[in-house]
């Protein structure tokens, strides 16, 4: 089947919109950046390896990590995870499992929740960004809320879950990633860093210079770490979106407009499937990294 057409039965599949051409990285060596750890683990034909910059920090210091799924098999391995795109995403691919994503305990073996952090980079703005000029319905509801006398800040919190629903379908027809590396080929999370500073509402600008990754590490923004005490934290990668993946396959023929071509295509997609029933199917899990955070 056509690789455009499998890019959109995916997207299709999980309530996405199909994404543009497939990427095709070249070859990454891992750069020379010092790391205090770095665990790696296997599963069919995919390499996960987990580095972290340092192993030992203060409250209110962030955890460093990069993230790195190799091919070392012989055929072309498909990765469909925003993660190694936008950093930002590991929270969602950690709630929902699936994908790359971290896990932490705390010294009880207790699973910690993912959480936003507020520091380092500064407070959290008071209120949101939503453009209320650019959207008629907004601005005459803002209006009404000012009549009934809410606080500007009233007014904010009610705008950004006004235009929510809004949001939510912007993010979900831009949030399929899919990297096809070929044997040899990896692919790793980019440099990043949480961003966090205020916003001038009048200029629409963010306030100060953008905080800087380390080296090509991201900072780990939805552990912050903010009691003193020794932590463990691994990697997994699990990937259960191949074309052949039984429950995207159920939700294809749900989905599917009932027509020849469509029935056709279809019929191509579970053929294609047959001939690789478990190729995607990996979970690699590195082993326990302890990290020691200090007063």
């Amino acid at each position: 089947m056509l690789p455009f057409l499998r890019a959109f039965f995916l997207s299709k599949a999980s309530g996405l919109e199909p994404s543009p051409t497939p990427v095709h990285p070249k070859s990454q060596a891992p750069a020379n950046i010092p790391a205090e750890s770095e665990v790696s683990a296997s599963s069919g034909p995919v390499r996960l390896t987990f580095r972290i910059y340092k192993t030992r920090f203060k409250v209110g210091e962030s955890l460093w990590y990069q993230l790195r799924v190799a091919n070392r098999g012989s055929k072309m391995f498909r990765v469909v995870d925003r993660v190694f795109k936008d950093p930002w995403d590991l929270r969602q691919s950690a709630d929902s499992r699936r994908g790359a994503f971290l896990i932490a305990t705390d010294a009880k073996g207790r699973e910690l929740e993912t959480k936003y952090i507020s520091q380092p980079h500064g407070p959290m703005p008071k209120r949101p960004f939503v453009d209320i000029e650019g959207d008629p319905k907004l601005k005459s509801r803002t209006e009404q809320w000012k009549q009934e006398g809410l606080s500007e800040q009233q007014i904010w919190d009610k705008a950004f879950e006004f235009t929510r629903a809004k949001r939510n379908e912007e993010a979900r027809r831009s949030n399929i990633f899919i990297v096809e590396l070929k044997p040899g080929d990896s692919i790793a999370t980019p440099p990043w860093a949480y961003d966090n500073r205020d916003w001038d509402y009048d200029r629409e600008i963010q306030i100060g210079p953008a905080p800087e990754p380390i080296g090509d590490f991201a900072e780990l923004e939805m552990y912050p770490f903010r009691e003193p005490g020794t932590y463990r934290i691994k990697a997994v990668y699990e990937n259960r979106a191949g074309l052949h993946d039984p429950a995207k396959l159920k939700d294809l023929k749900r989905l599917a407009p009932k027509s020849a071509a469509m029935r056709k295509i279809l019929a191509d997609y579970a053929e294609e499937a047959a001939r690789t029933p478990r190729f995607y199917e990996v979970r690699a899990e590195t082993r326990w990294v302890e990290v020691t955070v200090s007063p």
